[in-house]
């Protein structure tokens, strides 16, 4: 499993809203078109709504949420839900 930086045993867990603030708050900018002539950002999307990056943040250990640069996030949040798409398609469509 990987383990993204060192994890403390005695870690106690924020909800997705706290630990994500900093990704949510990048992401509305997202939305609003802040960064739309920015290639390394992704474009905005339904993806990119609140309630989509909280069900995401749930799936995510703390340590990686935080540590986690917000347009990094996004873009493996991104490719994470393209191939999910693709795999529960291939599995579900066969």
């Amino acid at each position: 499993m990987f383990i993204f930086g060192e994890e403390k045993e005695d870690t106690h867990v924020l909800d997705a809203q706290s630990s994500g603030a900093r990704i949510l708050d990048f992401a509305e900018q997202v939305q609003n078109g802040d960064f739309v002539d920015d290639d390394r950002v992704t474009s905005p999307s339904p993806l990119l709504e609140k309630e989509s990056i909280v069900k995401h943040l749930a799936k995510c250990p703390e340590s990686y949420i935080v540590r986690s640069d917000p347009r990094r996030f996004l873009k493996q949040m991104s490719l994470y839900n393209k191939v999910s798409a693709l795999v529960d398609c291939a599995y579900n469509c066969c």
